[in-house]
């Protein structure tokens, strides 16, 4: 049973709940295929990018890893960092409910429990759930971080630094983003060939049916937009002179 319980996926699936869709309900932590896929790559590999659509879960889906990583293993500090308060309320939610529907018996005692962080005394440990300030990330030591839409962030390439010296070798960081403009940091990180982040990329297809994705094509009525935020595409900043359909279409 103490392997079990060491096993982030049985322990999600068995002892913590996850807010639905439908306002104010939760359902057991039952990882979706993306999910699945994700943990099997945070087993293996300590700095992840992820190209994502939106709504696959993987908010959820990493704050519940490093939940799990950070309640079993004393002395590890887990940053969940957003790009605005909105998220960052949102993340934060995310991890008091997976406490809050734990076992009483599998729960760690907490100590401090703020905006910004939740702290387990008898393990040495804390969740911080941070906004992307200047000064995210300095003067700590991060076992684990995720960063959230970083395709969205001001001042990427400074905070970035920062969080990175933040983190030791062996620590994790997860960087998941839908694409924006190009050029940007992530981007640039995306594009990059060898700079010891291990890609990962799950267009619409990892959890929409075609019907589904066909509703929500027509609903947004906005080709462009569609392609970005669930086909994946880095779209060129500013207004192109020429049609993107024309140009997708020559470079096939």
């Amino acid at each position: 049973m103490v392997e079990q319980l060491r096993d982030p996926k049985f322990y999600l699936e068995n002892f913590t709940k996850i807010k639905t869709k439908k306002q104010g309900t939760l359902q057991p932590f039952i990882l979706n295929e993306a999910q699945k896929d994700i943990f099997n790559t945070l087993r293996r590999e300590k700095r992840i990018i992820i190209l994502k659509a939106r709504q696959l879960g993987f908010s959820s889906g990493i704050t519940g890893f490093f939940y799990h990583d950070t309640i079993m293993n004393p002395g590890t500090t887990t940053a969940l960092i957003g790009y605005n308060a909105d998220l960052t309320s949102e993340l934060l939610e995310k991890v008091k409910i997976l406490y809050k529907t734990t076992p009483a018996e599998l729960r760690p005692t907490i100590q401090y429990n703020s905006k910004h962080e939740i702290s387990f005394p008898k393990l040495d440990s804390k969740i911080l759930v941070l906004p992307s300030t200047v000064n995210v990330g300095r003067g700590y030591t991060l076992s684990n971080c995720l960063i959230t839409e970083l395709a969205s962030w001001e001042d990427a390439e400074d905070k970035m630094m920062t969080i990175e010296a933040s983190v030791p070798i062996n620590g994790r960081i997860v960087v998941e983003s839908t694409p924006r403009g190009m050029g940007g940091l992530y981007h640039r990180m995306w594009a990059a060939e060898n700079n010891g982040y291990v890609k990962k990329e799950y267009g619409w297809w990892w959890g929409y049916s075609a019907e589904e994705i066909e509703t929500i094509k027509q609903r947004m009525n906005n080709p462009q937009k569609f392609a970005q935020e669930f086909g994946l595409e880095f779209l060129s900043s500013g207004r192109s002179v020429f049609d993107i359909g024309m140009i997708k279409k020559q470079q096939q």
